[in-house]
C-alpha cells in the first residue's frame, strides 16, 4: 500500500531518472517535497541560485533550468505550480517558452523577470517584476500567485 512518504520516494525517483542535471530536481532545504513548488528559469547561474535559495527557505521547493527548452522538458517530468521566468535567455527565450508553454494548455502562473520596465507592462507576459528585485518582494509575489492560482 502506497503512503505519502512512499508516494515522495516515487515521485523523486521519476524526477531524477527524467532530468539531467541534479540540480534541476526539486528540492527544499530540508530535503522534502513541499505543498508548493516553484520552478526558476534563468541563465544567470547567482540570480536562479538566489531565487531558489530565498524559495527554499520560505519553504518552497524548487527546481530549475537555464532556458526554456530545459524547463519545457523538465516540466513533463514535473509539476510547477509557479515559475519564475527570465525573459532573455539564449537557446529559448522567456517569451517564446511561454507562448509553447501557453500553446500546450499550461495555465501555471509565471512571475516574469525583466530587466527593461517596458516589459511589465505587456498583459500577455503577467505578473512582472523588474530586476534588479528585493528577494523578500519575490517571494511574496510567487507566494501570491501559487496560492491564487
Amino acid at each position: 500500500m502506497l503512503n505519502e512518504h512512499s508516494l515522495a520516494n516515487w515521485y523523486h525517483v521519476l524526477v531524477v531518472m527524467q532530468c539531467r542535471e541534479a540540480s534541476m530536481l526539486p528540492r527544499t532545504d530540508a530535503g522534502v517535497i513541499s505543498a508548493l513548488t516553484a520552478l526558476v528559469i534563468d541563465d544567470d547561474d547567482g540570480v536562479r541560485r538566489l531565487i531558489e535559495q530565498r524559495l527554499g527557505d520560505a519553504g518552497m521547493a524548487t527546481a530549475s533550468a537555464r532556458n526554456g527548452a530545459d524547463a519545457l522538458a523538465l516540466l513533463r517530468a514535473m509539476h510547477a505550480d509557479v515559475i519564475v521566468l527570465d525573459l532573455v535567455m539564449p537557446v529559448m527565450d522567456g517569451r517564446e517558452f511561454l507562448r509553447e508553454l501557453r500553446a500546450r494548455g499550461d495555465t501555471t502562473p509565471v512571475l516574469v523577470l525583466a530587466v527593461d520596465p517596458e516589459h511589465g507592462g505587456e498583459p500577455e507576459l503577467g505578473a512582472a517584476m523588474l530586476k534588479p528585485f528585493d528577494p523578500d518582494g519575490l517571494v511574496l509575489r510567487v507566494q501570491q500567485l501559487a496560492l491564487n492560482r
